[in-house]
């Protein structure tokens, strides 16, 4: 009766173990998966691209920037994968603007002041979503060669580190957003 008892005090402790190490095991597999798709997701934004001198942006690319700012003088060019972004001011913003290799225009992100132009709706998405107590950063505003329009945070917890929320056009958090928090 005596080693019966100790033989099963021996695999519940065995057993108490397993289970904390599945836990762990689970626990640092969701930590990884959310490490590799804030870093998928961070690759899209303007940080991200290489700076290149402008010999090295084709001329289709040059041509299409020129016909939509041809008032843009300051242009810095940078590329990532097989796109052309250049960085240039409008209207009191920074705006980057997007291409492919041929030139096709794909979207400009547009840096825009989170306190004065973020719309209500937006601020109260953030405030309800995993990130709600993380600063703010830099916020964009994404619209495409077609006109759709889509909304970016870049943020910073207290620990310094990074994440990326988007919304779409009527401030709504979007569906690979709400993925992102583990």
């Amino acid at each position: 009766l005596f080693t019966q008892s100790v033989e099963i005090g021996i695999w519940n402790s065995f057993f108490t173990i397993l289970n904390e190490l599945k836990f762990n095991i689970m626990k640092s597999i969701h930590l990884i998966l959310a490490l590799i798709f804030s870093s998928v997701l961070i690759a899209q934004t303007p940080d991200a691209y290489t700076k290149t001198k402008i010999k090295e942006v084709p001329k289709s690319v040059k041509q299409s920037f020129m016909q939509m700012f041809p008032k843009s003088d300051q242009v810095e060019w940078s590329t990532f994968s097989d796109e052309f972004q250049a960085k240039h001011k409008l209207n009191n913003h920074t705006v980057f603007s997007r291409y492919n290799s041929e030139g096709l225009h794909l979207n400009d992100l547009t840096q825009l002041n989170w306190e004065k132009e973020a719309d209500e709706k937006i601020k109260n998405s953030k405030k309800r979503s995993f990130y709600k107590h993380w600063e703010v950063i830099e916020f964009y505003r994404k619209e495409s060669s077609k006109g759709d329009v889509s909304y970016t945070l870049q943020l910073k917890n207290k620990d310094n580190e990074l994440g990326t929320i988007y919304f779409d056009k009527n401030g709504n958090l979007d569906e690979k957003s709400k993925s992102s928090a583990y």
